[in-house]
């Protein structure tokens, strides 16, 4: 051993505890509102945020960045945030939605219909290469929606207003990977062009990944936001577009045209 061992010993000690104590969350052995399991996933709990989740640290990864942005709606608007409960969408993770007996556009409308976009249900479809499953581009977008739309109904009643579903960034880094490389196919682009560009890309992944994850915030801060009936909506849309430049994301967010009084 070098001379160098019995000091570094304890400082391994410590990185071994850290890695240990960061590991994941706390699963849920009952609860008096939901199952403790559903469509294959477990219900954990971190930092007083409840998830549906096939791992402690894909639960603990949602939890802790949904937890985050309470703090950040609490830190800038001065009101209380409602509550919420997780499902995460992780690496490998097949798609809850259908086996839920849901679809994504259904699950698109109701989000849109939760933060006054009237846009309705937004096709995807179309736009990814051939043969692709659109569950793969959904994958990359955030969907909270009212409570009811996708979890199984409840008899009694619960804080909980909005649930959401979450990729981690795993899972955005694996939707990327495979319609990225469904993109190249479908140019067919060569394996030599692919080595040569695969610098660029990984660049591009990464940069696209980060745009990704600033877009989970948003929605999640979007959809507190909208669910305060005290702010006027050029007072909601102040709210998203500053959180937005601080997340530096480029998109802007204009209100919802306000409706129209019908005639008397």
């Amino acid at each position: 051993m070098s001379a160098l061992g019995p000091a570094l010993a304890p400082l391994s000690g410590l990185l071994l505890l850290a890695a240990v104590g960061c590991g994941g969350a706390e699963r849920v052995e009952a609860d008096p509102h939901w199952p403790v399991s559903w469509q294959e996933l477990d219900l954990y709990r971190h930092e007083h945020e409840l998830a549906y989740a096939s791992s402690g640290g894909a639960a603990a990864e949602i939890c802790s960045l949904a937890r985050e942005v309470s703090d950040d709606f609490r830190e800038r608007t001065g009101a209380e945030p409602v509550g919420w409960i997780h499902v995460v969408s992780d690496r490998g993770d097949p798609s809850v939605v259908a086996a839920a007996g849901k679809s994504y556009s259904t699950l698109v409308g109701e989000m849109n219909a939760l933060v006054g976009d009237p846009a309705g249900a937004r096709e995807i479809g179309p736009d990814l290469p051939a043969g692709v499953d659109p569950a793969l581009a959904y994958a990359l977008m955030p969907i909270v929606v009212p409570a009811g739309a996708l979890l199984p109904a409840h008899p009694e009643p619960t804080p909980i207003r909005c649930e959401t579903l979450l990729p981690t960034s795993a899972r955005l880094g694996e939707s990327l990977d495979r319609l990225i490389d469904a993109g190249l196919d479908q140019e067919g682009i060569p394996t030599w062009k692919r080595i040569l560009i695969a610098p660029f890309l990984s660049y591009a992944k990464g940069v696209m990944r980060r745009k990704l994850e600033g877009v989970v915030r948003l929605a999640l801060f979007r959809a507190q936001v909208e669910s305060n009936p005290a702010w006027s909506a050029e007072e909601r849309a102040a709210f998203v577009a500053a959180y937005s430049e601080t997340l530096g994301l480029e998109e802007e967010w204009e209100p919802p045209p306000e409706s129209v009084p019908a005639a008397p």
